[in-house]
């Protein structure tokens, strides 16, 4: 995998049909801060579907529907630039792997048989002021997390759920531990939304030991109940006070193809 690069040079999502979708290898991920003109949070609000929007709705912080707003927005429009159809003509698929629920699975491509890959893959997250997806070619399973970072966070509310006692201590041994921390939710939330487990598991189980790779990704394991899934994660050098990551399953401990990356600003302007 190639290290991602910090690109601030905004780009306009194409038209639907505008750009294919990324091959097998490739992680395109985009992002976008939330200060934008209330025309465009209206413009996305009208891609989403009617699911989206009472899951939207039913947030309790204006922030957060703000967020959640632009999110969903962007990735219908993301994927509406590959596959050419209309953001608002999207099915998205929400049904949950573990417990079969409708409403808060991985969200893929609906329409498609259980054996057949569905042309595309993504996932997205919002915290703070940032916002981001990730899209794959049909054989790259992605998760992606973003964290605003919190100089003064209550740790001892989430420390068991998210930490080992090792992880806990090595973190605290950096120079920032706050900062290192973050970094280190940022890739386990990522990781376990690549299988779409997502809150449902222990965070203490997804391990990130891998060094460093020379293109910036380590490898890891999520030990869900059923199998163990091997995995890689790099960080998103994203900036504005998150730690952001992205991760992608592997077959065997090793990428069944070459791992590449691009990080690309999205300009949501009118």
């Amino acid at each position: 995998m190639t290290a991602p690069g910090l690109d601030t040079r905004a780009q306009r999502v194409p038209p639907p049909g505008g750009m294919p979708p990324p091959p097998d290898g490739l992680i395109s991920v985009w992002w976008a801060t939330t200060d934008v003109a209330p025309s465009v949070v209206e413009s996305l609000r009208a891609d989403l579907d009617r699911d989206t929007l009472g899951r939207v709705n039913a947030l309790v912080r204006e922030e957060d529907r703000h967020r959640a707003i632009l999110a969903h927005g962007l990735l219908r429009r993301l994927v509406a630039a590959c596959l050419g159809l209309a953001p608002s003509a999207i099915s998205i698929d929400r049904t949950c792997a573990n417990c079969g629920a409708a409403d808060h699975g991985k969200p893929t491509l609906a329409g498609f048989a259980s054996a057949a890959r569905p042309p595309l893959q993504f996932n997205l997250a919002h915290s703070g002021n940032v916002v981001a997806v990730a899209l794959a070619g049909p054989g790259t399973e992605v998760g992606i997390d973003v964290e605003a970072i919190q100089p003064q966070m209550r740790w001892s509310t989430i420390r068991r759920h998210v930490f080992s006692d090792a992880e806990w201590n090595d973190t605290g041994e950096a120079e920032n531990p706050t900062t290192e921390r973050f970094a280190l939710w940022a890739r386990k939330e990522a990781a376990a939304k690549t299988t779409g487990h997502g809150l449902a598991i222990d965070l203490r189980h997804v391990r990130i030991d891998g060094p460093t790779g020379p293109a910036g990704f380590r490898a890891g394991t999520l030990e869900a109940p059923e199998r163990d899934y091997p995995l890689v994660v790099a960080d998103l050098p994203i900036g504005h006070a998150t730690s952001a990551a992205v991760a992608a399953l592997t077959s065997a401990g090793a990428p069944s193809v070459p791992l590449t990356m691009q990080l690309i600003r999205a300009d949501l302007r009118d």
